[in-house]
């Protein structure tokens, strides 16, 4: 049986060609297919929330207890006797806050950027959510007087006074978010982490001449930062609001050695324990808001607040002045990966489209 020549070679063309179009749609359903599982899992998008739009309400109370032990020596002035003394029952005193509990009202800010996935007008996850609620400012506070009573004549009571500053109070995500739809762009959300708070320049005094400065007090507690959130616009440039109320307890304890000695107006030596067991009590209601996609300023991608390099997820330390810093860590790779396993697809399409182009 004889072929032409050219039948052969037009066979090879066509069945060429339809290895080339299987080739192509196989690599264009495979992009389809990680385009369409990166839609699944939601545009990450980037979040800072800051500005006149975010609203934080507090009250701080601190409860629990102040325990002195010791004795001293006293020189009488008016008979120049010297008087050996202890501190008497009873040794443990209830504390309260002057005034009654530190009413709060601030504008938090984040620290360094978040990213929430979003849906279809939902959320999916977040990651990076850490909060500065004091949005930099502090609170200055003071205990009602503590009567600490001894065995001496002259000074049955010794009040002592104790005073500080909360200087920061943070949340910072350290485990996961969860977001449960309840209607069209709203729900509620719970994410994992703890509160902190740093408490500086405390100062316990005692008779106003005995000062015993104690050293800043950092403190922590795990948290789950819950409430509703409401999304509106759509998934690459949506208004993300989250709003909650709760409260938590944040234990301090603080254990001093106060060794002195006055010469004027008394003579008195002293050599005492103290010792602090108490809570610092916070009930809090919170707004936080973003329009639109965040743009981390030229040169680093943080907040404005961040260092450089800052990247979602990172640990929580605190500066001198007692301002929360976030050492950064490298994020998750996950959505960068599937970027370019989804660009790699693509290459031969586009490579190809350029050959056709070449050639023409």
């Amino acid at each position: 049986m004889l072929v032409k020549q050219g039948s052969v070679v037009a066979v090879a063309e066509a069945s060429r060609g339809i290895s080339m179009i299987v080739r192509r749609a196989a690599l264009v359903a495979a992009a389809g297919l990680l385009i369409s599982n990166s839609v699944v899992q939601g545009a990450a998008v980037p979040v800072y929330f800051a500005g006149a739009a975010q609203s934080f309400n507090a009250t701080v109370d601190l409860t629990g207890s102040f325990n002195a032990t010791g004795s001293g020596v006293l020189v009488n002035p008016i008979t120049s006797t010297v008087e050996a003394f202890t501190l008497t029952a009873p040794t443990s005193h209830a504390l309260a806050i002057n005034g009654g509990p530190v009413v709060l009202a601030t504008q938090p800010k984040s620290a360094g950027y978040a990213t929430f996935d979003v849906t279809g007008g939902h959320a999916t996850s977040a990651a990076g959510v850490n909060l500065n609620l004091l949005g930099g400012t502090s609170a200055n506070f003071s205990l009602l007087p503590i009567n600490v009573s001894t065995s001496m004549s002259l000074l049955p009571v010794v009040p002592i006074g104790i005073s500080g500053t909360l200087s920061s109070l943070v949340f910072q995500q350290t485990g996961s978010a969860s977001f449960s739809p309840t209607g069209v762009g709203t729900g509620s959300f719970a994410i994992d982490g703890k509160a902190a708070a740093a408490l500086l320049d405390i100062n316990a005094s005692a008779l106003g001449l005995l000062n015993v400065p104690v050293t800043p007090q950092y403190l922590h507690t795990p948290l789950t930062l819950a409430g509703t959130y409401t999304i509106t616009g759509d998934d690459a440039n949506p208004k993300i609001e989250l709003d909650g109320a709760m409260d938590f307890g944040l234990p301090l304890d603080v254990a001093s050695a106060l060794s002195a000695a006055i010469q004027a107006p008394l003579g008195l030596t002293v050599d005492a324990a103290l010792g602090l067991a108490a809570t610092v009590s916070v009930k809090l209601g919170f707004h936080l808001e973003q329009t639109g996609i965040y743009v981390p300023p030229s040169g680093q991608t943080g907040g404005e607040d961040a260092p450089a390099n800052f990247k979602y997820g990172s640990l929580l330390s605190f500066d001198a002045a007692g301002q929360p810093f976030f050492q950064p860590l490298v994020p998750e790779p996950g959505s960068a990966v599937l970027l370019l396993i989804g660009l790699a697809a693509a290459a031969p399409l586009a490579i190809g489209r350029w050959r056709r182009r070449s050639q023409s």
